[in-house]
């Protein structure tokens, strides 16, 4: 039997000379928003306001992160995508994809963004040198819900997926 290779101490084991350094950055489900961890499991940063299960670290340290969430037993939808500064200020958000009206007949926007969301300059989703996100301009790709009516798959109301691409100020120029 070998030895373990995951000890209580928040890490697995960490070989500097075998290992790039870096962060990790998660979302956390005990209402900490996003964390940044080192290779030591040592919280760097936290976004409180960064709520769902996907942030995106920018280039500049600013978080692209959802900030309101609308939950319902049959799926998950963000209702407002915002750009954080180190220090939780929103810089940049969106919220104008499509109106809603909830159960008490009180009409609101929403983003509807689930799964994923793109800045212009990287289209991987993940941190790469060579493929840097904008950070104060730039379109954004956003993967949106939208409800549909086709009676001849469904004489129920259909939930469908929509991408969409914003510019910077919120205006929808493709779908």
């Amino acid at each position: 039997m070998g030895c373990p290779s995951v000890y209580p101490t928040k890490t697995t084991i960490y070989k500097k000379d075998q290992t790039w350094n870096g962060y990790t950055l998660f979302n956390t489900a005990n209402n900490k928003g996003a964390v940044l961890i080192d290779m030591n499991g040592n919280e760097v940063h936290a976004w409180p306001k960064a709520l769902g299960a996907l942030s995106k670290m920018l280039p500049n340290g600013d978080l692209l992160c959802c900030s309101e969430i609308e939950h319902n037993f049959q799926y998950h939808e963000d209702k407002k995508i915002v750009q954080l500064d180190w220090y939780g200020n929103v810089i940049w958000s969106f919220d104008r994809f499509e109106r809603l009206v909830d159960e008490f007949g009180i009409t609101t926007w929403s983003a509807r963004t689930h799964h994923d969301y793109q800045r212009e300059g990287n289209p991987v989703g993940y941190y790469s040198p060579e493929l840097l996100a904008k950070t104060d301009s730039g379109n954004s790709l956003l993967l949106c819900h939208r409800n549909i009516q086709n009676k001849q798959i469904s004489n129920k109301p259909l939930l469908d997926d929509v991408i969409v691409e914003i510019d910077w100020q919120g205006n929808i120029i493709w779908e």
